[in-house]
């Protein structure tokens, strides 16, 4: 029933894009640009905080900074290259898809060892992170150096938001149950281990529907939402199965998290210790709920019982490709393991990360932008509400928006006027 306006995804051919785009050079089916991007930003946060050989805002202004800039001048440059350059190529080999789809099977390669490898990294490079931002935030107080205490809070809690919840994702849906551990393990962390509950056996099978706490109303701003996310997640894990097992299993995930916060005062004192982790903490789940804000902002299953107040997920259609927002960029792809396909994850979320489709079935709806620089619209509810509301206006009408366009002109420049913000910090 869709039309699609614009399909921007790429096809794969003998294990390389087809698509002649100078922002396709991180493109691969293998393993290794995963890891070498997630090695790169582990080196950024070691060069800035515990070494210090860089400004303490260097992931920050990296991650929404400059990745901000890139996703903005790649959806440009899709939006505007040469008609002959958007038509999609085909090829005897391929059978549809987009970027490291099913039907390209680059498993063929490599093995899903390798695939999963950069995301069991992560498993160890986390606590890494969070002790060695622990020491370094100890210090800087005993210093008297205020600008580094902000950059080392900062820094560790966008990492942890970005790198830590998006592998714990993947990790969460694994077969493997030593992986769903490593996922429990790296979000309670940060006092959200009972997430894994409410993601894994509530949001999958609610979205879209007023049940899910993480699924955005049209019209809710960002901050609204934050509340009845943080609060609705615990309530869902919480209140999960009989017998108390929620209860149990939420309150074993706190008891864990405690004994970080111990951890952080016998480095840092009392106060200190317990102010660095709830701060690092809430610093992490906004990032991971601002990524949640926008995946299913303002899409709604249809009711498709005659109950007045539905309570099971029967009562509404099938979750479809039209349930999730999506996106594709180069970059953005990589850092966040193609979380950005997001329709293709609800369709089958035991399809590991390399396999998803950023154009599920053809017809999926697409943001105004990536996750970075929506991330950060998201704080500007005006902008963000003025490019988004017009998309799904679009899809009521069964159209669907892929590319950039004049009315999005104020929220791109929102984006870029928040990227060059910090990129600034920088100086400091």
């Amino acid at each position: 029933m869709s039309e699609v306006v614009h399909n921007m995804v790429p096809r794969v051919r003998n294990g390389a894009t087809s698509v002649s785009s100078p922002f396709n050079l991180f493109c691969s089916p293998s393993p290794v640009p995963f890891l070498l991007v997630s090695l790169l930003f582990f080196l950024l946060y070691l060069l800035s905080v515990p070494f210090a050989l860089c400004p303490p805002f260097l992931v920050v202004s990296v991650a929404f900074g400059f990745v901000t800039l890139w996703e903005i001048c790649e959806s440009i440059y899709s939006s505007v290259r040469p008609p002959g350059q958007k038509k999609k190529k085909k090829s005897k080999n391929s059978m549809g898809g987009g970027f490291l789809a099913a039907d390209h099977a680059p498993s063929h390669q490599f093995s899903a060892f390798w695939y999963a490898f950069p995301l069991r990294l992560w498993a160890l490079f986390l606590p890494t992170v969070f002790a060695l931002g622990l020491n370094e935030f100890a210090e800087s107080l005993d210093n008297n150096d205020a600008t580094r205490v902000v950059g080392v809070i900062l820094s560790t809690g966008l990492l942890i938001g970005t790198f830590g919840f998006t592998v714990a994702h993947e990790l969460l849906h694994s077969r493997h149950l030593k992986d769903q551990y490593a996922a429990w393990t790296m979000t309670t962390l940060v006092y959200y281990g009972h997430w894994n509950l409410e993601h894994r056996y509530h949001h999958h099978k609610f979205v879209s529907t007023p049940l899910d706490p993480a699924t955005a109303l049209r019209g809710q701003s960002f901050y609204s939402y934050l509340g009845q996310t943080v609060g609705g997640t615990f309530k869902t894990a919480w209140s999960r199965g009989g017998a108390g097992r929620g209860k149990r299993r939420v309150l074993s995930y706190l008891a864990c998290s405690a004994c970080v916060t111990c951890a952080c005062v016998l480095r840092a004192g009392v106060a200190a210790g317990v102010a660095y982790h709830l701060v690092v903490s809430a610093l992490a789940i906004m990032l991971l709920e601002v990524v949640q804000y926008v995946e299913h902002y303002g899409l709604k299953r249809s009711q498709t019982s005659e109950k007045a107040n539905p309570s099971n997920a029967d009562d509404y259609e099938a979750v479809g490709n039209m349930h999730s927002w999506n996106a594709k960029n180069s970059l953005t792809d990589l850092i966040l393991f193609n979380l950005q396909h997001h329709a293709h994850h609800h369709a089958d979320p035991k399809t590991e990360y390399h396999m998803l489709d950023a154009n599920y079935k053809g017809s999926s709806p697409q943001l105004v932008l990536p996750y970075s620089s929506m991330a950060l619209l998201s704080l500007v509810p005006p902008m963000f509400f003025s490019s988004m509301d017009r998309r799904l206006k679009a899809l009521q009408s069964g159209a669907i928006e892929a590319s950039l366009s004049w009315s999005d002109t104020p929220a791109v420049l929102t984006a870029a006027g928040l990227a060059t913000l910090s990129i600034s910090l920088l100086r400091y």
